[in-house]
């Protein structure tokens, strides 16, 4: 029996976890999606109706529909809840076709329920990445009750009076403080010799479930109301600087939705340096903050649909922003990553002209 109608039959049967668990805690969501598996030539249509899983058969071939594109052996993982969809993505195990941002969030919801009907809450059997420096784990407490988690990271050489943030992607796009630019980042910035914190925004921590985090992050989209989002980012920020110390110098590093928020945040902060990866110009207004904060550094992919080369050059000479290219075939800068770093750590190091 194909693994796709294994897996399948044992969602659909009447009274079965198909019926039990919803996609995302909105009744009205409905959508339809394809699977392909590499390995065996299988494609499945499945679709869901009123956020439960309606129906999935195979299809004479694939499509340009939304879909994901895997070998049998990821899937397995993915529905198993051992390997997580961002993971698998990130390290060209599956392939989003029909509209990355789409595919994304879709992928993020699909997780969440993969979540569901594992036995356990690990969603990956890799290992953590490793740092050859001292890391603290952090937990700050934000005036309305919620709390973040972050990591502050350092070596021997560290300047007392210097601290990078760090700001991850959306988290329905996988955004969290092991992101793997985010990880190129904080390594950039803390072998420049500085302070280095990542973070995690409200709601991305074991604290929540994927449901409760999704649904929230869809809300704000939904109602483009980022300010609570910005207020924790400043508080995280100013009790750094109480516990570190009151002179220091802050420099800011964002990736991708990060970008909109860390620019947000500096009508509050002072900053002395930014670093801005990928901002996606298609989905959020960043003139108006471009204009605010003029002659900053972005480095950017040479091929991405978030964050289009030629619009970006055109606003990089209206406001005086310095480009930095990575070669790099889309924006999530898979197996690029060493050249990312190296190009933030010049940036960081003052080394580009």
């Amino acid at each position: 029996m194909s693994a796709l109608k294994q897996f399948f039959d044992k969602l659909l049967v009447p009274q079965g976890p198909a019926e039990k668990f919803d996609f995302t805690g909105n009744s009205e969501f409905n959508t339809c999606f394809i699977v392909s598996l590499t390995d065996t030539g299988e494609v499945w249509k499945v679709t869901i109706e009123n956020d439960h899983l309606s129906t999935a058969g195979p299809i004479p071939g694939n499509t340009s529909k939304l879909g994901f594109v895997l070998d049998t052996a990821a899937f397995a993982g993915i529905t198993s809840g051992k390997l997580s969809v961002q993971k698998a993505f990130l390290t060209r195990k599956v392939e989003i076709q029909g509209g990355l941002f789409k595919g994304m969030i879709l992928a993020r919801q699909l997780e969440a329920f993969f979540k569901k009907l594992s036995a356990h809450q690990e969603t990956t059997n890799e290992a953590a990445i490793e740092h050859e420096f001292a890391e603290e784990s952090i937990k700050v407490a934000l005036d309305d009750g919620g709390e973040i988690s972050a990591v502050l990271g350092y070596d021997d050489n560290a300047a007392p009076d210097s601290v990078i943030f760090i700001f991850p992607p959306h988290p329905m796009l996988g955004g969290d403080y092991d992101n793997n630019v985010v990880n190129q980042l904080y390594g950039a910035a803390v072998n420049s010799g500085k302070f280095a914190v990542k973070f995690n925004y409200r709601m991305v921590d074991n604290a929540h479930s994927d449901d409760e985090m999704l649904r929230y992050w869809r809300n704000l989209e939904e109602r483009a109301e980022f300010e609570r989002i910005v207020g924790d980012a400043r508080e995280l920020a100013w009790n750094i600087m109480e516990n570190i110390g009151r002179d220091l110098k802050i420099d800011f590093a964002a990736y991708s939705f990060g970008n909109y928020i860390a620019l947000q945040t500096m009508r509050h902060i002072t900053v002395r340096k930014y670093i801005g990866i990928s901002p996606p110009l298609l989905e959020y207004d960043f003139e108006t903050l471009f204009a605010e904060f003029p002659g900053l550094d972005f480095v950017i992919s040479e091929k991405d649909d978030f964050c289009p080369e030629e619009q970006f050059s055109l606003m990089a000479g209206k406001y005086g922003m310095r480009l930095h290219k990575v070669n790099s075939d889309d924006h999530f800068y898979r197996g690029s990553e060493a050249e990312l770093k190296q190009s933030c750590l010049n940036i960081l190091e003052n080394k580009h002209a």
